[in-house]
């Protein structure tokens, strides 16, 4: 809310700010205050609470069936734990963090000894290279679409440059 230009009486269309039509709640010089100080308060720059793994979501307890959540000790030491004994709804014992490199060993043996059917096999590769070459054909048409939308921006704005 505090980085919001309206309040100061600007609206922001397509990028571009324009002075509003209503009436602005703060001015223009104590907005650009906050601002400044919002800048000098968030040097640590964006932060993510949240920590990616690809097993995330996926992995139960083995005690209670609760789910197990992912996070990282140190910033460094990925682990994960049951959010049953976390939260108390259960009456789960399984107080020890799993660090994430033995589950992921697990998970690779259990994996090692599924075998796909040939039929199956075949059909999914079928499935899966039909499915690629429409991804490539939308990312070529939206790559060609967005260069010339590019240079059309480019032909505007050198005609504005011209006219102004």
């Amino acid at each position: 809310m505090l980085r919001n230009p309206v309040y100061a009486g600007v609206v922001r269309w397509r990028g571009v700010d324009r002075a509003g039509t209503h009436q602005p709640l703060v001015s223009r010089e104590l907005f650009d205050k906050v601002q400044m100080v919002l800048a000098a308060h968030s040097s640590g720059g964006e932060r993510s609470w949240k920590h990616d793994h690809y097993l995330k979501g996926c992995l139960v307890c083995a005690e209670c069936g609760s789910k197990m959540y992912y996070a990282l000790a140190k910033g460094r030491f990925g682990y994960f734990r049951c959010i049953g004994r976390n939260t108390g709804r259960t009456r789960c014992s399984q107080g020890r963090y799993v660090p994430a490199a033995e589950l992921e060993r697990e998970v690779e043996t259990v994996y090692e000894g599924v075998r796909i059917p040939a039929a199956l096999r075949r059909r999914l590769e079928r499935v899966l290279r039909t499915e690629v070459a429409e991804r490539e054909r939308h990312r070529a048409e939206a790559a060609e679409f967005l260069t010339r939308r590019l240079r059309q921006l480019a032909n505007e704005r050198e005609k504005l440059l011209r006219a102004y």
